[in-house]
């Protein structure tokens, strides 16, 4: 695989980690405040972005990469 085009996949996979945790902690705090709608939204929207970063992964890894 091509060094940039890895790295930018790396770089997208970290992001989404990031998004992921951001959203979870979102879906915590307005659990906590009894908002209990927007916090379900924010706990799948962390869950969609787990998966955009474990798809990413799993393509690095079936070209035998690192991601």
């Amino acid at each position: 695989m091509n060094e940039v085009v890895l790295e930018l996949i790396n770089e997208q996979i970290w992001l989404e980690n990031h998004s992921s945790c951001f959203y979870l902690n979102l879906a915590i705090e307005f659990g906590n405040r009894g908002f209990n709608g927007i916090s379900t939204f924010f706990f799948n929207q962390a869950e969609e972005e787990r998966q955009h970063m474990l798809k990413l992964m799993n393509y690095v890894l079936e070209r035998d990469e690192k991601p």
